[in-house]
């Protein structure tokens, strides 16, 4: 196993960690400063800073309660170079439910997280 590999399989189990407990300084750290976050089926696409207060008011107002999604897959199509890795989160039927796409500059960091439709 390529080292790249083994360090996103880290990384992104403490920005998962990081986004349920609302812990937003450690999350964002493991976030790209251009990170696009898509919902295909609304049509809409929000930057970082937004999707940040959005957050930050939720924990302030003591309403912060992600749902976590039921996967039972989770896919990593890795380019050649290993330094972008597209990380598809699968259901039970093999939809695509959501997709990041992670970079590897000195670490990896999430450049887009998009919610598939469904």
């Amino acid at each position: 196993m390529n080292q790249n590999t083994y360090g996103l399989e880290q990384i992104r189990d403490a920005w998962i960690d990081a986004y349920y407990r609302g812990d937003i300084a450690q999350f964002r750290q493991y976030e790209h400063e251009q990170l696009q976050i898509i919902y295909e089926a609304k049509g809409v696409t929000e930057n970082s800073l937004n999707r940040y207060e959005q957050i930050a008011h939720a924990i302030k107002n003591a309403v912060w309660k992600p749902q976590k999604p039921i996967i039972t897959a989770e896919e990593f199509e890795f380019n050649p170079e290993y330094n972008r890795c597209l990380v598809s989160l699968k259901s039970e039927n093999m939809q695509n439910l959501i997709q990041e796409l992670w970079v590897f500059d000195q670490s990896w960091r999430v450049v887009e997280l998009k919610f598939c439709k469904k």
